[in-house]
């Protein structure tokens, strides 16, 4: 009994101790990060080390051209859609981006609270200019920089962007602290986009007796289907059918590729002959064009995917108003001619949006001479005729045909296919 007196005494008299003596003579060892201060004792009534909230994001895919106002690839950094159509500078320019607008590649960084100085940007896999465009603008509540990627001879395939900052502040004890941190992102390169597409010219002449002339009549057009993440490419890549290569919407004339024109997807049809609708591609062959799209599964609707024709001809007598006669999806790449229909299936996985343009009364879509008509595709259920590939991905083919021209019965019409590959 007394040995248990003892002890009791014994833990009595410790916790006596641990009362009486202020906290702030006992330390702590304490482990910390490498962007903290490392001190050897830190008192309990010390705060801890104080940092701003920053955010620090970049333009997910960088397009590069062979240079500024060029549709063709190179190493040079260009304003894209977000389709990565490259800024143009041609009259026609509106009717390429297909309802979208470039925008500058940018690198941008927020934070909560204000620092010392502005912050710095690198990068450490390329030489590149940043131009700044906000520098610690105060909204909402953070402070916005942001800059401006340009650069040439960008071979990367990923530009990985750092940002150095410090900040600082006075701590409890009236200590300045001063700390600089680096954030990080990463921008993935890609060439411009090159859509699958069909640019069609074809043309009829013919003699009018009474009044001593030739006429001809003509269509000049080029259809695309452009989206994010989207490819260009052919049915048949090993060999080369008609001039391959694209549209160049500045020149307002066809860029022919030499080779099987890899990387491209565009083909340029040209003819003379009858009046009436003459089909062109109908063979799923070296000359149908394809647009392979990379779609996020995450999102349940296709985004920001469309199929867009523009008119060249520019037509300015009675005969300038044209149409798309027809507009079909048909379930897989097929063949076609004029008897091959519209297909129910394909329309409720696709799910065309009719535009503006679209007459309702005669169910064509109509534009002036010069005229873009962009239909885009909203569809959820496109996955269920897909197949799967041996790396896991599904694949669904789709043939988008197309007949466009005057909107006259007797003027010349072209009809045209494009194989869509979702994946």
């Amino acid at each position: 009994m007394a040995k248990s007196r003892r002890i009791l005494s014994v833990l009595l008299a410790v916790l006596m101790v641990l009362t009486l003596v202020p906290a702030g003579m006992f330390s702590m060892a304490s482990a910390v990060s490498e962007d903290e201060i490392s001190t050897a004792s830190v008192g309990l009534d010390e705060s801890f080390l104080e940092r701003p909230n920053i955010n620090i994001s970049s333009t997910a895919v960088i397009r590069t051209a062979a240079s500024a106002d060029s549709q063709a690839a190179g190493t040079t950094i260009v304003k894209a859609t977000d389709s990565g159509l490259p800024e143009l500078s041609g009259e026609k320019a509106s009717g390429f981006y297909a309802g979208e607008t470039p925008k500058n590649p940018m690198v941008v960084f927020t934070s909560d609270k204000a620092l010392k100085a502005a912050p710095t940007i690198t990068c450490s896999n390329a030489v590149l200019t940043f131009t700044a465009a906000d520098n610690g603008v105060y909204t909402d509540g953070v402070y916005t920089y942001s800059w401006i990627v340009s650069g040439s001879n960008v071979t990367a395939t990923k530009l990985d962007f750092e940002v150095g900052y410090t900040y600082e502040y006075t701590d409890v004890n009236g200590k300045t602290v001063t700390k600089t941190y680096t954030a990080y992102a990463t921008s993935a390169v890609e060439n411009v986009a090159q859509p699958g597409g069909v640019s069609a010219s074809r043309y009829r002449s013919w003699h009018l007796t009474a009044h001593a002339c030739d006429r001809k009549e003509k269509v000049e057009y080029i259809a695309r289907i452009v989206g994010a993440n989207t490819f260009g490419t052919f049915t048949d890549t090993t060999t080369s059918g008609w001039s391959r290569g694209y549209w160049d919407f500045n020149s307002k004339s066809f860029t022919t590729v030499s080779g099987t024109a890899d990387g491209y997807g565009q083909v340029r049809f040209d003819d003379h002959s009858k009046e009436g609708t003459q089909n062109v591609n109908t063979a799923n062959d070296a000359n149908r064009p394809v647009t392979v799209a990379y779609v996020d599964r995450s999102m349940v609707s296709l985004s920001n995917f469309r199929f867009t024709i523009t008119d060249f001809l520019e037509r300015t007598d009675k005969y300038s108003e044209y149409l798309i006669d027809e507009f079909k999806l048909v379930p897989g790449a097929v063949t076609f001619d004029e008897n091959t229909p519209d297909n129910n299936s394909a329309n409720e996985q696709l799910v065309p949006v009719k535009p503006a343009n679209y007459n309702e009364s005669t169910g064509k879509y109509e534009t002036v001479a010069g005229g873009t008509i962009t239909i885009p595709f909203s569809g959820t259920t496109y996955e269920k005729e897909a197949t799967t590939l041996d790396n896991g991905n599904k694949s669904v083919f789709y043939t988008v045909i197309v007949s466009f021209g005057a909107k006259y019965n007797h003027i010349t019409r072209a009809r045209s296919a494009i194989n869509l590959n979702i994946i």
